[in-house]
């Protein structure tokens, strides 16, 4: 070897890697969804397929939004049943012994409250997701959540997900499909479009929505409130509205920042 030559030895790494049982029982279904025409890092659409993984016998259907371009990859029966589509699916729930999905965005949501409070006092039978990609809200309504329209829902099953906790949600997706009657669950699914985020930080975006608390993970079992994802602190909300490129105000900072610790102290006491 030559006086200014260096060697060098390599040593090959092996790293773990760790697989979530529940992801992986999830993964390991026949696939239900298997390719569409819809924005890549698409919330909404990881959101429905995880669903439409675990959900047996399912017919779904769907409103007017993103999720009707997704419709022709679908090997389950579908109805498009445009902005009257819980109207649609607790119709449908009356006349099948299959388990209907309603799979719907946030706009759809709130254009059709009525709808969503006569199928929960009916306690119609069927699954109900908001498939939440803030298409509807703003930083002045901020991640509208089951807190603003909680009271038109009395059913067994009521709860919060987030396409970036898949534990969590998948977990909820069983609990509901063990139930019976009306079940709903409001899951955050970022969309690049609507919220101008990079595609590839889907999953970021929605992680740091529930640890900066603007989205609280729980549950509503037959009444009794459960905080799935506790947290022991905050992530700074900069953090998040830096994702969103979006700049507020320091006075708009603080309240945002209010509401959040207001909603968490309810939510510890009890209440949502």
């Amino acid at each position: 070897m030559e006086e200014d030559e260096v060697s060098y030895e390599v040593t090959a790494v092996e790293e773990e890697i760790k697989v979530i049982p529940l992801i992986s029982e999830v993964a390991g279904k026949k696939v239900v969804l298997k390719g569409t025409v819809a924005c890549p890092g698409c919330g909404s659409q990881l959101g429905l397929k995880i669903a439409l993984q675990l959900i047996d016998n399912c017919i779904l259907v769907t409103s007017s939004g993103c999720m009707r371009l997704v419709m022709k990859a679908l090997s389950v029966p579908c109805f498009h049943g445009g902005l009257n589509a819980i109207a649609a699916a607790a119709g449908i729930s009356k006349s099948t012994e299959n388990t209907v999905l309603c799979f719907i965005g946030d706009g759809a949501l709130f254009a059709n409250l009525g709808a969503l409070q006569a199928a929960a006092e009916r306690n119609d039978n069927m699954i109900c997701i908001c498939y939440n990609n803030q298409g509807y809200c703003n930083l002045n309504k901020p991640f509208q959540s089951i807190k603003e329209f909680a009271r038109f829902i009395k059913a067994p099953y009521v709860a919060t997900a987030s396409v970036s906790h898949l534990e969590d949600y998948i977990s909820k997706i069983k609990k509901a499909s063990s139930m019976t009657g009306f079940r709903f669950i409001d899951l955050l699914s970022p969309c690049p479009v609507t919220m101008k985020i990079d595609s590839s930080n889907t999953m970021v975006v929605g992680k740091l929505a529930v640890e900066t608390g603007i989205w609280p993970l729980y549950e509503i079992v037959e009444g009794r409130l459960i905080v799935t994802e506790i947290l022991r602190k905050f992530e700074p909300i900069e953090r998040y509205l830096e994702m969103l490129k979006t700049t507020i105000s320091d006075e708009e900072k603080l309240a945002l920042q209010d509401r959040i610790k207001r909603r968490w102290k309810d939510l510890n006491n009890g209440c949502v």
